[in-house]
């Protein structure tokens, strides 16, 4: 966590405009964040620092649950990737990938990350796309997972890999989501309201 932490500030924090105020307290997430388990982020547009970014990432005290923090993540990487595009940052790449490196445990040279930092441009222009997957809430053996619709899955996966859909596609769809609602029934799965 602290990796996270330490690279948001070492870009000068992200603007974020937070949709609502994100307000929680839970004692087991204190020392995972500077917040002695307090999560409390004002509405509205905001900078935020590692530490505020990193309890913005993982807030799932809402109505919305895990789904609402997804959100926000995908939110948050279009933010971050607004900040290293700034023309400020791009003379800091250097730095700031070393302290990527020396706060992610990585197999991937710096040379490669630094020949990465170059298609920064070109994702600024076109932006990050970001999907969500269809699917149902479910708690099986009291641990929240969410269950794909198979079937809707492989359709956003054919559409950004530009397949064709065809009957034979279909057929497969069907058939693997059956294969997979058969597997579900070798647990107990209960429905989150």
């Amino acid at each position: 966590m602290s990796g996270f932490k330490n690279v948001i500030d070492a870009i000068g924090g992200i603007d974020i405009n937070v949709d609502k105020h994100l307000y929680y307290y839970d004692k087991y997430d204190a020392g995972e964040v500077d917040n002695d388990g307090l999560i409390d982020i004002k509405a509205g547009q905001q900078h935020m620092d590692g530490n505020t970014a990193l309890e913005y990432v993982r807030f799932r005290h809402d109505p919305m649950g895990d789904i609402g923090r997804i959100g926000r993540q995908q939110k948050f990487a279009n933010a971050l990737l607004t900040a290293i595009s700034t023309p400020g940052i791009i003379p800091q790449l250097p730095a700031i990938i070393r302290q990527i490196q020396n706060s992610f445990d990585t197999d991937i040279p710096i040379t490669d990350m630094l020949k990465f930092s170059t298609l920064i441009p070109y994702m600024k222009s076109t932006g990050i796309s970001t999907n969500m997957v269809d699917g149902t809430p479910v708690y099986i053996n009291n641990i929240s997972y969410w269950v794909p619709d198979i079937v809707k899955m492989r359709n956003q996966a054919a559409k950004l890999e530009n397949i064709q859909v065809n009957q034979e596609y279909k057929e497969q769809s069907n058939i693997l989501a059956q294969a997979y609602k058969k597997s579900l029934d070798d647990v107990k799965v209960i429905i989150a309201p």
